[in-house]
């Protein structure tokens, strides 16, 4: 367990959706007048599931073992600063990171990154279109964001906290303890 993530606790989760509005917004490189969900930069990290039974924010765990980058032919994730991260430059949108995810935490989308200048023109016999980069997105704990990861601070409901390896270690040592005590 050396691994820091975002644990959504689906007891306290409220399903608002200020974790996805705030993940989105802490990744935009600027401000957009108007309805933020309809922009096309509105690529939150963090999705909001429900069920009949349950709402959880879901978001990459941040595997040590990362199946996503086992799976990039391009060695576009890494590791880097406690999170995995995707090198967007790397990234050629191939999925084959969205099929190993054993969270479902990684999304597809059309590259942001200099719109103008990621367009490729490409022939189709006279007449000339442009064709979109994509390139993978998934949590990256709001690195370089002073406060940490946004949705932990926008959460209403306290529904996330942010598991460091030191967190886990005790709630696992206080399980243990538990389970001790209950039998004496």
């Amino acid at each position: 367990m050396k691994n820091t993530f975002v644990f959504g606790d689906p007891r306290k989760c409220i399903g608002c959706g200020a974790c996805e509005v705030a993940c989105a917004m802490a990744h935009l490189d600027k401000d957009i007048d108007g309805d933020v969900r309809k922009a096309k930069e509105f690529h939150p990290r963090v999705t909001i599931v429900r069920t009949p039974d349950v709402t959880i924010p879901i978001q990459c765990r941040q595997c040590e073992d990362a199946p996503c980058a086992n799976s990039c032919p391009e060695e576009a994730i890494i590791r880097r600063n406690g999170a995995v991260e995707i090198v967007a430059g790397k990234c050629v949108g191939c999925k084959s990171c969205v099929v190993a995810c054993p969270f479902g935490a990684i999304q597809v989308v059309e590259s942001t990154e200099s719109a103008s200048e990621q367009k490729l023109q490409v022939l189709d016999g006279e007449e000339a279109h442009h064709k979109a980069i994509f390139a993978a997105l998934k949590c990256d704990l709001c690195q370089g964001r002073e406060g940490g990861p946004a949705c932990v601070d926008i959460c209403p409901a306290g529904a996330l906290n942010v598991m460091t390896p030191e967190h886990m270690q005790e709630l696992v040592t206080n399980r243990r303890l538990a389970v001790v005590n209950g039998l004496q």
